[in-house]
């Protein structure tokens, strides 16, 4: 029975409090040594036997007391209190059986606890053994303890799942500084432990035999760790502690520990063997964060250690695994083949871990290193070397893992794959936290064949290779070399700073590059806008390049540098509208600024060698050339420069432009952008030029020329131009052709044809009568052009063999100016000046022209055909202040002077004199319109026109040809505007004969008045076929008006019909004329609106021909009274003793009142009306034949009276004349058609 009471030190409570020592502590205080007292031997036997009867007594009576206190009862009783009072939930157990002999032991069946809803624990049997002496004495010492088939069954998860978002992101609480310094300080910690602890009395020895252990894993998803067979052996004594321990798992894994203690000295071993264990299922026991975190994991090894009695803890650690799945964000990441052999060593706060070779297969990674903590310093040290490893795998790794980690982000961020066939890795700080510091590290490698990303400018390179260096968060790469997609990458340096917020960046590389690609990186790159509208406008690109490349230096701004030795290129700019292509050169870019150097190539069909210039990138970008030799398209240039608007105004409409330009030296400024100017300096020479233009009658040829080209003006020296049938050579002068007012100046000589010469009098406004003669000869021409300053001219014209005419003047806006004009050659040797401006003009002349020299100068001579000698000076004044004068003599022979209108004046001699204001005639044979006329007089100079004062005769003049005179010509033709005469005054004129129209009058004496809007005429004589004319006459725009009268005394009725209308032989006899006519208005309606007065008689004649009277005659004919009485007009004619006839005009009428003829055979008398305008005839004729038989009738007494009637006229015929009067219409009228005027009339005419 056990002994329930608390006597004696001994109880349960302090047995089970004795018990759980001895497993959690695992050690008893040893006791000091018996020493055995030795005495004589007499007194052995003595005190032996008191001794063993003691011992008897005692036992005896342990016995009884051992007999009364294992009661099972009891035991089972107090065993309940106790349990209950220290450990929470229920126990419930079966039988418990005791044994006393031959030690006590205690058997408890069917053990059952249970803690609800967390743990349960069940076991088949418990047997425990006591110590017999203690408890002789009232204590329980257990002395064995032995479990069979325990099952604990942990029944909550060990870790909750956790949110499935960042796995690196999820807070540790077992962090490596804490793990670290744990196992540096066990030691101590450990023999502090066990020298807190109570002594233990004796051993204590624990087995447990079929145990299995149950640990909860995922809701519904079994257990996480289920341990079976476990075998364990503990033996505790007093100074050491042994522990052997095997289990096993359902899924083949396996575990042994072997370790020994002793807790005297502290000193043991221990050897733990594991095999195939689930890493996926034991990490979340002591990391819960790594829940779910392992799709699957095996882990192999052996981990052995030793504790010395120098508190010095030593051991190793070998680890084969064959498989680890780790779940990421993206996709999992697998480690397969890695195998691990290790050390450590723990003394004195000092910890070093020695990772003696690492290898995994996959990624593929190669090493070695240590760590080395040191708290007395402090200071942590770690150091690593690898080898053969796969960055590519590495980086997923590492990437997948560490994902916040900034620094590694950005060193696999560069890194993106290949091997690297060495690195070492060394870092050092007071403190494991220090660590996390960048800067603490320093890193080292190789790379062999790998994949690099060039930060900032997204370049990936392949098979790269070269040295890294990781110091201070900074990466530097050296001796790198690499290869894009068509480039290749030598002895390049790279600089990246890896901290967060280090923007430190630098690469420098020797390239061999692919211009497209590296087009591509310096358009995305470099971030100045005025750069990248230039790269932009690059495209199609081919080609490579050798030369160095440098980016830098901050990732904020990247700033570029390249510098190209020789490069290849083809490709198409913006800018030019041709291929660009550059055979060799040198190419650097830096500070915003392109920079070329001796760079050949071509562009289109120009070719360029020795170009050095540089483009300006920045906010006003800008191209200047220094140097360039070569061969220049025109025809490419100047359709480039038409497409810019600032050309296109300035630079001449050209066609066809066809030649080349070798150029010797280019100095060249132009602004990218804006409008601003275009300095440059072009030297070079031209090499067979064609062109058309809109302004030259046929191509131009240019067949050399030295060109110098600037800003200000372009020089061509030494040209040779061909102008259709021209030829010049000398130096042409472009100035300011670029601003679009544009000069040229010409230096030279040459010959022209006609058509060339045409050309250039057409475009100086020539006229026509002053065209030269061809082909011309120039020689000593300086010309000087421009569209302020107008032409300036000096020149010698001429042909090979024939006068010169050698001329200097200025031709602008304001004026002409002729400072020189001569004529030489030829009986020739004048001079000419003449100044004209908006307000004057001057004139002073010298010497003689002949019409020889003007001929053979001037393509047609029509002006002089004899010659002209004098001196003297003529000045005009226009505007407001008009005023003129003249001074000088003048002789002339032969000269067909213009006119202000087309009719020229032709002056057969002349002898002219000036002075001040007035000419004086001497003596002139004028000549106009086949009229000569003889003048003398003055003319007046006064403004605004010249007063006439002349005389003129002449022995005929015809009006006809000098009326030309007065014609509209030009633009005024159609056109009504007021006579504005550029002379007025009189001219007197007297002439034998006037041809007007188709008569001829005289003779003639008329004064004419000559006024600005009008011409009047005052005619005292005129003759026109006998019939004298005189009155006035006004002409001006209005029209004509006339006021004539005119008269005829016994004048020939034949000569008069023969000169007004050349009808001799009509009508024969004398008349008599006289009248009045008022006329005004046009000329083609003056008849239409005259008026006036007209009476005719003629007396003892015949008339022959009268189409009116032969038609009367010959109706009257065919009567049977009259038939054979009537005369024969065409034999005998018609006799007539009187005819008369009276009649006003009106409006182009003649109103006949009375027109009777008194013939020897009839009376006629007429009536009516006469259209003079259109020839019409409207008449009422009344024919009374048969005179003699009314005589002879009359005077029957008587009878006469009675037949004959009052008027003794017996018979009487009316008709009617109509129509045309070349051709009228006649008939008969009936005796009731005359009116009482007629027959009053006839009445008042008959006898």
């Amino acid at each position: 029975m056990f002994n329930c009471q608390r006597e004696e030190g001994s109880s349960l409570n302090a047995w089970i409090q004795e018990f759980a020592g001895l497993i959690v502590t695992k050690r008893f205080r040893a006791k000091p040594p018996w020493h055995l007292d030795t005495e004589p031997r007499r007194r052995k036997w003595r005190r032996g036997l008191l001794v063993l009867g003691a011992v008897l007594l005692f036992l005896a009576v342990a016995w009884l007391s051992m007999l009364h206190l294992f009661r099972p009862e009891v035991v089972e009783q107090r065993l309940l209190g106790e349990v209950r009072r220290l450990i929470p939930g229920s126990l419930t157990f079966g039988k418990v059986s005791l044994r006393h002999l031959p030690v006590p032991r205690v058997t408890i069946r069917h053990l059952q606890w249970q803690l609800p809803g967390k743990a349960s624990l069940s076991a088949e049997r418990l047997v425990f053994t006591v110590r017999l002496l203690p408890l002789l004495r009232g204590k329980v010492e257990i002395a064995s303890l032995q479990v069979e088939h325990p099952i604990f069954h942990w029944l909550e998860p060990l870790a909750s799942t956790p949110q499935p978002t960042d796995f690196a992101a999820t807070d540790d609480p077992f962090g490596l500084g804490v793990v670290s310094t744990i196992i540096a300080n066990l030691p101590s910690h450990l023999a502090t432990a066990v020298a807190a602890l109570d002594p233990a009395p004796s051993e204590l020895r624990l087995a447990i035999r079929r145990g299995e252990l149950i640990l909860a894993g995922k809701q519904d998803h079994g257990p996480q760790i289920h341990l079976r067979g476990v075998t364990a052996n503990l033996e505790l004594a007093s100074d050491q502690v042994r522990m052997d321990l095997s289990c096993s798992s359902g899924d083949n894994a396996s575990l042994s520990l072997k370790s020994e203690l002793n807790l005297r000295n502290l000193t043991g071993e221990c050897n733990l063997d594991f095999h195939q264990i689930q890493l996926d299922r034991i990490l979340p026991l002591f990391i819960p964060s790594s829940l779910d975190r392992f799709l699957a994991a095996q882990i192999n090894g052996k981990l052995s250690w030793s504790l010395k009695a120098s508190r010095e803890w030593v051991g190793s650690l070998d680890v084969s695994l064959p498989k680890l799945v780790i779940r990421t964000q993206e996709a999992p990441l697998e480690i397969r083949g890695a195998q691990m052999a290790s050390q450590f060593h723990i003394r004195d706060h000092q910890l070093l871990l020695s990772l003696d070779s690492l290898a995994v297969e996959a990624p593929l990674l190669h090493g070695s290193g240590f760590l080395q903590l040191d708290q007395s310093t402090p200071r942590v040290q770690i150091g690593f070397q690898g080898w053969d490893i796969d960055a590519s795998s590495l980086r997923h790794g590492a990437l997948s893992l560490m994902r916040e980690a900034v620094t590694l982000r950005k060193v696999f961020t560069i890194v993106q794959g290949g091997m690297v066939p060495w690195i070492t890795w060394n870092a050092q700080a007071s403190t494991l936290d220090e660590l996390g510091d960048a800067t603490r590290h320093i890193i080292t490698g190789g790379m062999r064949d790998g994949g690099i990303l060039i930060p900032n400018i997204d370049l990936l390179v392949s098979h790269a290779q070269g040295q890294v260096r990781i110091v201070d968060g900074v990466l530097t790469g050296e001796r790198l070399s690499g290869r894009t997609t068509g480039s290749q990458g030598t002895a390049g340096n790279l600089l990246v700073g890896l901290l967060s917020g280090d923007p430190t960046f630098h690469l420098d590389i020797r390239v061999d590059a692919d211009l497209k690609e590296l087009h591509q990186i310096l358009t995305r790159e470099i971030a100045n806008p005025g750069f990248h509208a230039e790269m932009n406008g690059i495209t199609e690109i081919q080609g490579r390049a050798t030369g160095r490349m440098v980016l830098g230096e901050s990732t904020k701004d990247v700033n570029a540098w390249v510098d190209v030795s020789d490069f290849h290129l083809s490709a198409l700019y913006q800018r030019v509208p041709y291929p660009v292509m550059v055979e060799r050169g040198r190419f650097y870019y830096g500070d915003d600024t392109v920079t070329v150097t001796q760079l050949e190539g071509s562009v289109g069909n120009s070719v360029f060698a020795g170009l050095t210039a540089w483009i300006a990138c920045k906010s006003h970008p800008r191209l200047k050339v220094f140097a360039m030799n070569g061969k220049l398209s025109l025809p490419e240039t100047y359709s480039w420069l038409m497409a810019y608007p600032r050309w296109k105004t300035s630079l001449p409409e050209l066609q066809n432009l066809q030649g080349f330009l070798w150029i010797g030296s280019t100095d060249l400024d132009v602004p990218l952008s804006g409008t601003d100017p275009w300095p440059f300096q072009v030297e070079g020479q031209l090499e067979q030029v064609t062109f058309q233009s809109p302004r030259l009658p046929e191509p131009m040829a240019i067949d050399r020329g030295m060109v110098v080209a600037n800003r200000q003006q372009i020089t061509i020296q030494n040209c040779r131009i061909h102008l259709g049938d021209g030829d010049a050579e000398g130096s042409v002068q472009l100035r300011d052709p670029f601003n679009g007012t544009t000069g040229i100046n010409f230096d030279g000589n040459g010959t022209t044809g006609e058509k060339s010469t045409r050309w250039i009098e057409d475009s100086l406004g020539v006229h026509a009568a002053l065209h030269l003669k061809t082909p011309l000869r120039l020689s000593d021409v300086h010309t000087k052009w421009s569209t302020p300053e107008g032409l300036r001219f000096s020149g010698t014209f001429g042909s090979p063999k024939g006068a010169q005419l050698a001329v200097t003047l200025s031709h602008a806006p304001d004026g002409l100016n002729i400072r020189d004009l001569l004529i030489q050659g030829s009986g020739s040797n004048a001079s000419i000046m003449v100044s004209r401006n908006h307000h004057a003009t001057d004139l002073t002349y010298r010497g003689t022209v002949t019409g020889e020299a003007l001929n053979q100068i001037f393509e047609s001579n029509p002006y002089l055909e004899g010659w002209m000698y004098g001196e003297g000076k003529v000045h005009l004044e226009f505007g407001q202040q008009t005023s003129a004068s003249a001074q000088g003599t003048l002789m002339i022979s032969g000269l067909d002077a213009p006119w202000w209108t087309t009719v020229p004046l032709r002056v057969e001699s002349a002898f002219l004199s000036g002075s001040s204001k007035e000419i004086r005639v001497e003596s002139a044979t004028v000549a106009a319109q086949g009229n000569t006329m003889q003048v003398a007089g003055k003319v007046g100079m006064d403004p605004p026109s010249y007063q006439l004062d002349l005389n003129v005769k002449a022995d005929s003049l015809d009006w006809n040809g000098l009326e030309r005179i007065f014609e509209k010509t030009g633009d005024d033709v159609g056109e009504t505007k007021p006579w504005d005469l550029p002379f007025v005054g009189t001219i007197r004129v007297e002439a034998q004969s006037l041809r007007y129209g188709e008569r001829l009058w005289g003779p003639l004496d008329s004064t004419v008045r000559f006024h600005r809007d009008r011409i009047d005429a005052d005619i005292a004589q005129c003759g026109l076929c006998g019939i004298q004319i005189d009155g006035t006459m006004s002409r001006s725009m209005a029209g004509t008006r006339l006021n004539l009268q005119w008269n005829a005394k016994d004048q020939e009725l034949d000569d008069a019909n023969d000169c007004l209308w050349e009808r001799r032989g009509m009508v024969v006899g004398k008349y008599n004329l006289d009248g009045w006519l008022n006329a005004q208005g046009q000329e083609s309606s003056l008849l239409s609106t005259s008026t006036g007065y007209l009476r005719f008689m003629a007396k003892d004649g015949r008339i022959y021909r009268l189409t009116v009277l032969a038609k009367i005659l010959a109706i009257l004919n065919v009567t049977e009274v009259l038939r054979g009485k009537l005369p024969d007009l065409a034999t005998e004619g018609f006799a007539y003793e009187s005819m008369e006839a009276y009649g006003e005009i009106r409006d182009g009428h003649l109103q006949l009142s009375q027109a009777t003829i008194h013939g020897s055979a009839m009376k006629i008398l007429a009536q009516g009306d006469v259209d003079i305008v259109n020839g019409q005839l409207d008449l009422t004729v009344l024919v009374a034949p048969l005179k003699t038989a009314d005589v002879l009738i009359s005077n029957i007494p008587l009878l006469g009276k009675l037949v004959t009637g009052k008027n003794a006229t017996l018979l009487a015929f009316p008709f009617s004349v109509k129509g045309n009067v070349k051709d009228p219409d006649i008939s008969v009228l009936p005796p009731t058609a005359l009116g009482s005027g007629l027959l009053d009339l006839l009445r008042k005419i008959l006898p």
